[in-house]
């Protein structure tokens, strides 16, 4: 067969009649098609064949691939990871040593969400971007929206609540718009949440947290003086004075460790007491606000306390499914 259709060319993808279709690139039959492509003005082609080399780094480099750099990491590979070795050997030796991983920071998928305030947080979140995808799927969409935002996305923003201040923070800590405009969405609760009194006693808890941290850290260089006065001590056991002296040092060490210790635990008794009296605050000012909502759009009082009964159980499902997904985690560890 001495030449090929257009028709036959378009089927050069599938084996049949039409004859042997060459698939390498040193092939007279490749050079000349590619050649004949040039001639005709056709757009440069992009496939395994024509740039290997090109092919090679788009494969390497799959795992960076996020919705917001996805058309530019297509048509340049390399943007995705600049730093990278290209040459030939820098490919072989990352492909030999395993160090094609991906760099994404690794989050804990088994967070605690007991807290109070992050289950506020987490339902709030699943409820705008359902609220979101609805609006946009309608009743159309094959799947649910927790296979684009579940709680794999829900940890991680937890886990970096604190630096999450613009669109661009969270998109870089969920990878990217997975639902477009959700991120405005997203981002305009957890914001509301960072100033509403939910936020103001996470920070608080946080700063009295630090603050119970320092003081440990003090106990222990003390800890670590007494010890070393202890050690001194017997080195100078021959000397009466001297040991005098040491014993002293060693009893106002563990005076100060005594003292540091017993602020340590009112300290923590009084955290503890006042995260206490906040959630139980915190919970009948929202169950105020729910009534509130429920009163200005109507609802009996017998309806009332119906959705408030529902709204504790979907609560208590969520803390359940919370614990459930802990434990499957901790027996696949």
């Amino acid at each position: 067969m001495t030449s090929q259709t257009d028709d036959q060319r378009m089927d050069a993808l599938k084996v049949q009649k039409t004859g042997f279709i060459p698939m390498y690139p040193d092939h007279d039959s490749v050079r000349n098609e590619a050649q004949r492509q040039k001639d005709q003005g056709f757009p440069p082609c992009h496939c395994e064949i024509c740039e290997p080399e090109e092919c090679e780094i788009l494969v390497r480099n799959l795992h960076l691939f996020t919705s917001s750099n996805f058309e530019e990491g297509l048509k340049d590979p390399r943007s995705l990871d600049p730093d990278a070795d290209y040459s030939p050997a820098g490919m072989k030796a990352a492909e030999k040593s395993g160090t094609i991983v991906n760099k994404r920071k690794k989050v804990n998928q088994s967070r605690e969400t007991e807290d109070i305030d992050f289950l506020d947080l987490i339902h709030e979140l699943t409820q705008v971007f359902s609220d979101h995808f609805g609006s946009i799927y309608k009743d159309q969409a094959p799947f649910p929206p927790s296979v684009l935002f579940g709680e794999i996305h829900l940890n991680k923003i937890i886990d970096h609540i604190e630096s999450i201040n613009t669109e661009e923070d969270l998109s870089e800590v969920i990878g990217g718009d997975a639902l477009l405009g959700s991120i405005k969405h997203l981002l305009k609760t957890i914001l509301d949440w960072k100033s509403d009194f939910c936020g103001e006693q996470h920070y608080k808890r946080i700063k009295e947290e630090k603050q119970i941290s320092d003081l440990n850290n003090q106990i222990t260089i003390e800890r670590l003086e007494k010890q070393d006065a202890d050690r001194k001590m017997k080195q100078l056991e021959n000397s009466s004075d001297q040991k005098k002296k040491a014993d002293e040092k060693a009893r106002k060490s563990q005076e100060k460790i005594d003292e540091r210790r017993r602020k340590h635990e009112q300290a923590e008794s009084k955290r503890h007491k006042r995260a206490q009296d906040d959630i139980e605050k915190e919970k009948v000012k929202f169950r105020n606000q729910r009534m509130m909502q429920w009163l200005r759009e109507g609802v009996q009082e017998n309806d009332r306390e119906a959705k408030e009964l529902e709204y504790q159980r979907s609560l208590e499902r969520a803390n359940e499914i919370s614990h459930l997904s802990r434990s499957e985690n901790l027996e696949t560890v």
